[in-house]
């Protein structure tokens, strides 16, 4: 290789002296102990009641309303329901409240990752700087198409832009609300679709459970590197 073509590398560090005495801003959340900033995966079943909760949620934190119990911090809510019409969302906003603010924003247009997706994400936050909430709902919708290689691979790359679109916005939590394998071990944090990629690829997780879906009671598991792992009973 010649002087020419070498490109030299190195490294940016920060010194230990730095790291402890710099500034932090604190870590902000959406739901106070369970939805800090950053990317969080909820997954559940088919028909457990995911879309009904992540919309609840959505609504709470725009109004600025507790949650299961949780302070939120209000602000403006990107719910992007890509399996949903407006006629269904208004149904169901309507069974939650009778008041809907202009913080709320609801959308089911398609955008993928890597045509369009982030920077359509990127613009709405432009548009809106006390964005505190963006949901998915579902994940599937915005994958992009699978190259039939390493599947965890696959995973992970379609999980980069989106956990890189948190880092840059340090005070949005980036919800996806994703399904759970037909068959998994018990194991509930390998419940979720798709390889160990997605979760991994996660800063925080969240499992809905129903026994049985007649059942009007439920569990909500939640884990992550910025809060305690909880099992939050349902009613």
């Amino acid at each position: 290789m010649t002087n020419q073509n070498f490109m030299k590398r190195r490294f940016h560090t920060v010194d230990g002296d730095t790291i402890m005495n710099k500034q932090m801003p604190p870590l902000q959340y959406a739901i106070a102990e369970i939805l800090p900033a950053g990317l969080t995966l909820f997954s559940g079943d088919s028909k457990v009641g995911k879309s009904m909760m992540a919309l609840n949620m959505c609504v709470a934190v725009s109004k600025g309303e507790d949650f299961l119990g949780f302070p939120t911090t209000r602000g403006t809510v990107l719910y992007l329901a890509l399996e949903d019409t407006e006629s269904r969302i208004q149904r169901r906003v309507f069974s939650m409240t009778d008041t809907l603010g202009d913080t709320f924003h609801f959308t089911n247009e398609v955008y993928k990752i890597g045509d369009g997706l982030i920077e359509a994400l990127e613009d709405f936050v432009k548009e809106h700087s006390d964005t505190r909430l963006i949901v998915i709902d579902v994940l599937q919708y915005i994958r992009s198409q699978s190259q039939g290689g390493n599947v965890y691979k696959e995973d992970y790359n379609d999980m980069i832009p989106l956990h890189e679109f948190t880092q840059r916005h340090s005070d949005i939590a980036l919800v996806l609300i994703n399904h759970t394998n037909k068959s998994n071990s018990g194991d509930q944090f390998k419940a979720s679709s798709g390889s160990t990629a997605i979760v991994g690829a996660s800063d925080n997780y969240w499992l809905l459970q129903r026994p049985v879906r007649a059942f009007r009671n439920g569990r909500l598991y939640c884990s992550g590197r910025e809060i305690s792992d909880r099992e939050i009973a349902l009613q």
